[in-house]
């Protein structure tokens, strides 16, 4: 028995209530035969848990889109009923995330997230003009959902997605995230659509570097100032920089084991990866070892590790390992010139913050 596992499920498949144009899960699921399945079954529910709570000691289930809350609360409300019958045989420790638009958020689920230790991600572009471009009117939406978590006490953080736009106007993003008291951030660079082989659609590799420079320079004095922000990509360079493990993924430079599981009970390696060609099985026929068994098969795992020679031999290559295989072109990190001038502009803040916590871990030995 594995000590830790994580399966990320999408109840309502790639069906959403925005229609965001840099959605890369929308571009995705349109190079499949079939781009949206049905919302997901109690019998694949009960194929999920009876196939992963056996597996670990304990278990981690996020459920992501598309919109996740389409599937409706009371399908959420009955998987954690479900989940509690199967685990008594079991006593496996399961843990929830939920990574929501926040569109459909009420009095009722947050809640229910409360009441289950839910930790939500919520999608949101930085101040509601901003969030707009990109996601329709939606921004004032949004956020009144998340201040309606804060006031249930549900355990959230922002996730912005980066864009030239975004760049263009951090300085107000960053005052509005902290005005809000928004201390637990997510920054993810936008993904080019699948088969851009050169360019870019929403987020130059210069524009993300500018970015990280600015909000390392922003995470640095909010250390020094005693007010502490988490920021999921420069606390990951900092755990480096103090010999810990990497926890984000794209980090690695290399793909793990995973288990993305669509409404249909489809099994896909990856986020990034929910293509016909890369289907390992589906939990209501085949068991999990037949699925690790297509996986290595196809070596997915095996050959997402970046051979660039050039890449090899750069100085930064344990900040990045050459980047996450989605975000490679033509076996190049995209975001190669991004890092390049973070590590040598930005980086000092980090060390400060890191130099700062061995301070104060010595003071307290």
């Amino acid at each position: 028995m594995k000590s830790y596992e994580t399966v990320l499920i999408k109840p309502a498949s790639s069906l959403c209530n925005m229609n965001c144009d840099y959605c890369f899960y929308k571009d995705e699921v349109s190079h499949r035969d079939n781009a949206c399945n049905p919302m997901m079954s109690e019998d694949t529910v009960r194929s999920i848990l009876n196939d992963f709570l056996p597996l670990a000691k304990n278990l981690s289930i996020c459920f992501q889109g598309g919109e996740p809350t389409m599937a409706g609360l009371k399908w959420f409300q009955r998987f954690v009923e479900i989940e509690r019958e199967l685990n008594r045989e079991h006593l496996t420790s399961v843990t929830y995330s939920i990574q929501t638009n926040g569109i459909l958020i009420d009095e009722e689920w947050c809640k229910f997230l409360h009441e289950n230790h839910f930790l939500v991600g919520v999608s949101f572009d930085g101040f509601p003009r901003l969030h707009d471009v990109h996601r329709g009117r939606t921004g004032r939406k949004v956020l009144s959902a998340v201040r309606m978590l804060k006031d249930h006490e549900v355990e959230f953080n922002i996730v912005c997605v980066v864009t030239d736009e975004m760049v263009d106007n951090a300085p107000q993003v960053w005052n509005y995230l902290m005005e809000n008291d928004f201390r637990y951030l997510q920054f993810i660079p936008c993904m080019n659509l699948m088969g851009k082989n050169g360019g870019h659609d929403f987020l130059s590799p210069r524009s993300y570097g500018m970015f990280l420079r600015f909000i390392a320079q922003q995470w640095n004095l909010c250390y020094k100032r005693g007010m502490p922000v988490y920021i999921r990509l420069l606390e990951n360079f900092g755990s480096i920089l103090l010999g810990k493990g990497i926890e984000q993924c794209d980090i690695n430079g290399h793909c793990s084991a995973q288990y993305v599981v669509e409404s249909n009970g489809n099994v896909y390696p990856c986020d990034f990866y929910c293509l016909d060609e890369c289907l390992l099985g589906n939990v209501n026929k085949d068991e999990i070892a037949s699925i690790d068994s297509r996986r290595y098969e196809m070596r997915f795992q095996e050959d997402s590790f970046c051979n660039d020679e050039e890449c090899r031999q750069c100085s930064f290559r344990p900040f990045c390992n050459g980047g996450c295989k989605r975000n490679r072109v033509n076996g190049r990190f995209r975001f190669c010139e991004s890092y390049r001038m973070f590590l040598e502009d930005g980086m000092q803040h980090v060390v400060e913050v890191v130099s700062n916590i061995k301070s104060m871990e010595k003071g307290s030995s």
